[in-house]
């Protein structure tokens, strides 16, 4: 397929995902979630394991490894019940904290602006976690659902349309929905299912914290917040699967997609029967991935020359 196709064909996908998740916000959000979370987050750190794996000094990969089953401790004492999620969280994010911290020696010779802007990280996520660690979370959660810009920018800096096809998709798109214009929209011809989910999740209130601060949860912009981080988490599932592959420099193995897809209808199959135990479950991985990506971004982007062997564009 040429690449123009190939672009059109992801204006299209992305257009439909836009109006499934304004129109069905809870639908879209927890079917994406069970079907593609866990072959998004294998494949995910697959990506970072091929193409940063080589860059970093054991030194850093221990500290790197140590702190990440430190995570995956509080994640876990917290699923046996050991203690409550809200004791445990402040620690993880210091946790996420000293990850940011572990790259400051080298940012700090790539230079003082490097160092500088690595220790802002430091010290948002080092204070958050202390002042409001829900808020911090939830925020993190919602800036997680950015991170392929930083793969695109670090991968192919040189590939424009991609890179605006990129904020497109990660920062314009997401920014629409949120105003609530595309909602209006859709409840003015009556195409719209808020509530509705094939999954029995509960109710669409019961899943906006995930994305939207405790003081606006009350508050009609609410919906809008999270249908525009739902869109957002969607097109991180496309780029993780479908788009990493290619910056990588090859096409999407059909092996692969085909493990992909078995490992998202099983785990479909499992959040069905009980999707509050297995988002609980998914949720200890999920961190892994998560908190994995912030040092691995801030050297990448701002501690370390790209790799010689980087793509300038993706290959058609």
């Amino acid at each position: 397929m040429s690449r123009a196709r190939r672009a059109g064909a992801a204006a299209g996908a992305g257009l439909g995902l836009a109006v499934a998740a304004v129109a069905a916000p809870l639908a879209t959000y927890t079917v994406s979630l069970a079907a593609l979370g866990l072959p998004h987050v294998l494949a995910e750190l697959g990506y970072v394991r091929r193409r940063f794996g080589g860059r970093w000094p054991w030194p850093a990969v221990a500290v790197t490894g140590v702190l990440l089953l430190a995570v995956v401790g509080l994640r876990v004492a917290a699923l046996s019940g050991r203690a409550s999620a809200s004791t445990l969280r402040p620690l993880e994010l210091l946790a996420v904290a000293a990850l940011a911290a572990s790259t400051l020696p080298l940012l700090w010779r790539r230079g003082a602006g490097a160092a500088a802007t690595g220790a802002l990280v430091v010290l948002a996520v080092g204070l958050g976690a202390i002042a409001d660690p829900l808020l911090t979370a939830v925020l993190l959660a919602g800036l997680h659902n950015l991170t392929p810009l930083g793969f695109v920018a670090e991968a192919a800096p040189g590939d424009r349309r991609l890179l605006v096809g990129a904020v497109a998709a990660f920062v314009l798109a997401p920014a629409l929905i949120a105003t609530g214009w595309p909602l209006a929209a859709a409840q003015a011809i009556g195409a719209h299912a808020l509530e509705w989910s094939p999954l029995g999740a509960g109710a669409l209130a019961d899943h906006l914290p995930v994305y939207v601060p405790r003081p606006w949860l009350d508050r009609p912009a609410a919906v809008h917040l999270f249908s525009a981080l739902v869109f957002a988490q969607c097109m991180h599932y496309a780029a993780v699967l479908h788009l990493l592959p290619r910056l990588a420099g090859g096409r999407p193995s059909p092996w692969l997609a085909a493990l992909w897809m078995a490992v998202g209808g099983a785990t479909l199959i499992a959040f069905t029967h009980d999707f509050g135990g297995s988002r609980r479950l998914y949720g200890v991985i999920a961190a892994v991935h998560a908190w994995v990506e912030v040092p691995v971004l801030l050297a990448a982007l701002l501690g370390r020359a790209r790799s010689a062997s980087a793509p300038a564009a993706v290959r058609s």
